[in-house]
């Protein structure tokens, strides 16, 4: 005898329903068309094109910050040994403390010396000006 219990996974009693009930069964499903499947594969393609730009994007920002690292390291790299010649030439060093404090007092061998001190620190900052 079958029981009563409503627990029970048996068929309902009152209904002449298949159980266990599929609710998927009733929903009719269409054949999709070409023109279907070709507006799915138009959003797919869009979709995928703004992941690439987006992708892109990310890849341009990370290269831009290495390279001006890059810029910035060689700029110190250069500013670095122009000062060492400096510090480490005593001549160099006597040169720029005079001809910075009067540039009359300086031979001309020594001014032309001056002269090329001032021209290369002009050009590096020019450099770093336009870098």
């Amino acid at each position: 005898m079958r029981s009563q219990n409503p627990r029970h996974f048996s068929r309902p009693l009152n209904t002449g329903v298949r159980w266990p009930y599929n609710r998927f069964q009733s929903i009719k499903y269409k054949k999709m068309k070409l023109s279907d499947v070709a507006h799915v594969a138009e959003i797919v393609g869009a979709l995928g094109i703004i992941i690439s730009l987006i992708f892109v994007g990310v890849q341009i920002r990370e290269n831009t910050a290495a390279a001006r690292a890059a810029a910035s390291q060689a700029i110190f790299d250069s500013s670095r040994g122009f000062l060492l010649d400096i510090a480490l030439s005593d001549e160099l060093s006597r040169i720029r403390r005079l001809g910075e404090a009067d540039v009359s007092s300086l031979t001309p061998d020594e001014a032309t010396r001056f002269g090329g001190l001032v021209l290369a620190n002009w050009t590096f900052f020019e450099n770093v000006w336009i870098q």
